[in-house]
Parts: structure tokens; sequence; C-alpha cells
């Protein structure tokens, strides 16, 4: 497993979503991976995210 860390613009450029779209979804939706606090930043694991996506497609 790659311990890749993503931004959350990487993650909007991944998915096609604009910064409020992918916001709006974080705060709506519960199942989305959780990401890495650090003061001031957050980060995803890069993993993480693409087998959610794919999740998504397979629904």
């Amino acid at each position: 497993m790659e311990r890749i860390l993503i931004t959350p613009a990487e993650i909007q450029k991944l998915m096609g979503f604009s910064p409020t779209s992918f916001y709006r979804m974080l705060a709506k939706r519960g199942d989305f991976p959780g990401g890495i606090r650090a003061p001031g930043h957050r980060r995803w694991r890069r993993d993480d995210v693409l087998s959610w996506i794919e999740k998504q497609t397979r629904k």
C-alpha cells in the first residue's frame, strides 16, 4: 500500500469537483475516508481515496 498523502486540491482534481462541492460532499457524506489532520492542514492517503472512488463507481 502506498503511503502517499494528497491535498484537498488534488482530490478535487481527481473527482472533478470544485472546492465548494468537495467540502459540501465531506460535510454530507459520512463514508469518505478520514483525513490526517495537522495544524492548518488536512491530507488523505491516496490509496484510500482511490479505493473510495472505485467503490462509488461500482454502486
